[in-house]
């Protein structure tokens, strides 16, 4: 970790805030919801079972036993900032919860043979499939949201693949339509301690439509220079090491065209909204945008150009290795992804699970000819985590999958969100599933259109993005299903 990333850390650990902490952090109409897989000592215990005086021997152990062999469950923790009182409700069970996500993930992330419009079946699998779930997960709790504008969810398990924005409501519509905004938290404490800023200045760096098949000769010069003893002692964190997965291996990137228009329009509508008022009194300076394209779209310009940027915008092809590596092999789709998706609530991989999650940059497609410490294409989480990136407020991750990850008991989520959040970013903005490229080009300008032009809050930003690129399909007749609009969530610093 950088100095600052850990030091800001180490503090808000030391602090351990409370619940009154995190209702005093709550926005004005607002409420937290946190979801908490456990396991229920009550389940089939016989009569007079578990009754052991509190600290008496042997009992703790008694419990840990009952943990393990009872029935996982979850339950909902609702709180607001009000004098409301805190309620705790059992959802269900694991097994019940989890193939219900499962069933519904397979439905939003698939929606027919292949991502079209074509197959008008596809949205009414979704529904049927989701509104099971929503039953679930979210009607237990829904008259408690009542009036409440935004809701601050922890998801817990395979919750975390679940964009609750997109479970269906009456015969056509959506949460995303009538429900609160959504915005995600690692953990209660986000609330109390978001991630520090640094003011940097209003610059923007847009990465996309990367040369897979540059040579990776054409990079390796860069990469030594960033290893030199003047990079004050960071160069051997530059190269993480590799997955031996030979799926990962063989599997070669398709170009990405379109990922260049999106980070040049995105870049062109920063530079002509964004105004840092920050400098003199009486001046101003106009928001810069850099682009890294085609062959600059490098490991080693994007770690040297990305610290002290506002945002980061990656355009390009996300992976993630889940399971069992030798099992069915990738599915590349759109702006891409080599993602094998799976909502189990348990971990199923033993390597560092920072190596199997990452970005695929120019010469990727080369990266077994690379040597040991040279640059292979491929930004790992593991590598991501290393850098300092503190005073970043969004890290945009336009491509598949990028909110993937294995789930870890009581950590959440061990992928690329929890490396741009080691790094020291505020928010990361990722996808849940596998994206469609003009769809996520149209979601992306909702989403920047609304933050810079309109000035909204992160939170409200996505909200907007959600439901006006579902409006849009809506009027020109398009598929709404919720594939082309509700990939995307945010977790971090909601403002």
């Amino acid at each position: 970790l950088s100095e600052k990333s850990l030091a800001h850390r180490t503090e808000s650990a030391s602090k351990r805030p409370g619940l009154d902490d995190v209702r005093r952090a709550l926005p004005e109409r607002a409420a937290l919801l946190a979801y908490v897989r456990y396991h229920d000592l009550s389940a089939g215990r016989s009569p007079g079972s578990g009754t052991g005086r509190p600290g008496s021997p042997g009992s703790a152990e008694k419990r840990f036993a009952e943990s393990s062999t009872h029935e996982p469950c979850y339950a909902a923790f609702f709180a607001d900032g009000g004098n409301t009182d805190p309620r705790l409700l059992r959802i269900g069970s694991s097994q019940e919860v989890d193939d219900l996500v499962a069933s519904a993930y397979r439905e939003i992330s698939t929606p027919g043979a292949s991502p079209t419009d074509a197959d008008p079946e596809a949205e009414s699998r979704y529904r049927e499939a989701a509104a099971r779930l929503r039953e679930i997960v979210w009607d237990p709790v829904a008259d408690l949201l009542d009036g409440y504008e935004k809701v601050f969810v922890v998801p817990d398990g395979a919750l975390h693949f679940v964009n609750l924005a997109a479970l269906p409501t009456g015969p056509d519509g959506y949460l995303v339509d009538s429900g609160p905004m959504i915005h995600y938290l690692s953990a209660e404490r986000d609330l109390v301690f978001p991630m520090s800023r640094s003011s940097p200045a209003p610059e923007l760096l847009a990465l996309g439509a990367p040369d897979f098949d540059l040579p990776l000769d054409s990079t390796r010069a860069s990469v030594r220079r960033e290893r030199e003893p003047d990079s004050a002692g960071r160069g051997g964190r530059f190269r993480g090491g590799r997955s031996p997965c030979l799926e990962f291996q063989s599997i070669q990137f398709e170009p990405l065209p379109g990922t260049g228009d999106e980070v040049r329009a995105i870049a062109g509508f920063w530079s002509g909204s964004v105004i840092d008022r920050s400098t003199a009194a009486g001046s101003e300076r106009r928001g810069e945008a850099r682009i890294l394209i085609g062959p600059s779209a490098t490991e080693a310009q994007f770690m040297r150009a990305a610290p002290g940027k506002r945002v980061i915008h990656l355009a390009t092809h996300g992976f993630f290795i889940s399971g069992q590596c030798l099992a069915p092999g990738p599915r590349l789709r759109g702006i891409g992804g080599l993602s094998g998706a799976s909502t189990s609530s348990e971990p199923s991989w033993s390597e560092n699970t920072l190596r199997l999650a990452g970005l695929a940059l120019s010469g990727s497609n080369h990266r077994n000819a690379a040597g040991e410490g040279e640059e292979d294409g491929i930004l790992t989480a593991e590598e991501i985590a290393a850098m300092g990136l503190e005073g970043t407020e969004w890290a945009v991750l336009s491509a598949c999958g990028t909110g993937l990850g294995e789930v870890r008991r009581s950590e959440g989520v061990v992928g690329l969100r929890r490396a741009f959040r080691v790094a020291g970013v505020g928010t990361t903005i990722m996808s849940l599933w596998s994206v469609e490229d003009k769809a996520t080009l149209e979601w992306m300008q909702e989403l920047y259109e609304s933050r810079l032009a309109r000035g909204k809050t992160t939170i409200e930003a996505v909200h907007d993005a959600a439901r006006n690129t579902l409006n849009a399909r809506r009027a020109s007749g398009r598929s709404t299903h919720p594939f082309y609009w509700a990939s995307f969530v945010a977790a971090g610093d909601w403002r």
